[in-house]
């Protein structure tokens, strides 16, 4: 997933590190929750778009994200493909737990600052002991924000989780992103914008599950059912 700051040796991590025992940097965390959104592909991070000479010759050219200029045969135009590095369905069955607000419910109550009203996004949240850092990482199709908040100095925050400290701020970005047609088609890519909602893969089949959260004593029958993804064939490996 393009993660570098762990390093190579396994064997400074146990099995912690599935809770955030590891400390990795937010561009790296927020580039991996992209390879969620864009259906198992990584794509490396850029930050510049478009150089430019004095006589507004395009030298660089990231996506054609050049807002003027003209392109010779000098231009360096950068396109931003990707690596497959895990199942399309996986990335859709995590995508669609994270975006299940039922599910968040029981603990964060409703109209919680993850809800993002109409836009359909996939988010999670994260606390390290005694509040010393929360983040909150969201994506769409088209979108992928990360917020981090903590003190400069390392220091304690007071009784500041993930979904009191960086989600709200998270869904003021993507809120502000999402209301201006001209910001968000910063994000389009060849021209055109995504729908948010990540459509299944082949190789998906929807099946009833018991819903064991309905069940009383002294039930003995299942009497309600939820529908869940299930892989019809074993996980592949890119």
């Amino acid at each position: 997933f393009g993660v570098q700051s762990l390093g190579n040796d396994a064997s400074q991590y146990g099995v912690a590190l599935t809770l955030g025992g590891g400390e990795m940097t937010l561009l790296e965390l927020t580039r991996g929750f992209t390879v969620f959104a864009n259906g198992g592909t990584l794509v490396r991070s850029t930050s510049i778009l478009c150089v430019l000479d004095n006589s507004d010759n395009i030298l660089y050219e990231y996506e054609n994200s050049c807002p003027r200029g003209s392109q010779n045969g000098n231009t360096v135009n950068r396109g931003g493909y990707g690596l497959q590095v895990l199942d399309p369905r996986i990335a859709f069955i995590i995508g669609d737990i994270l975006a299940d607000d039922n599910a968040r419910l029981p603990a964060f109550g409703s109209n919680n600052p993850l809800d993002i009203g109409s836009i359909a996004a996939a988010v999670k949240t994260g606390t390290t002991d005694n509040f010393r850092d929360n983040w909150t990482v969201g994506y769409t199709r088209n979108v992928a924000v990360g917020v981090w908040v903590g003190n400069s100095d390392g220091r304690p925050m007071v009784n500041t989780s993930g979904v009191t400290g960086a989600a709200p701020i998270w869904n003021q970005v993507m809120r502000t992103i999402y209301a201006d047609n001209r910001m968000l088609g910063q994000f389009a890519s060849g021209g055109q914008l995504l729908s948010d909602q990540l459509p299944p893969p082949s190789g998906l089949s929807l099946r009833a599950l018991c819903a064991i959260s309905q069940l009383r004593e002294p039930v003995v029958n299942c009497g309600a059912s939820v529908q869940d993804w299930f892989l019809d064939t074993p996980a592949g490996l890119p």
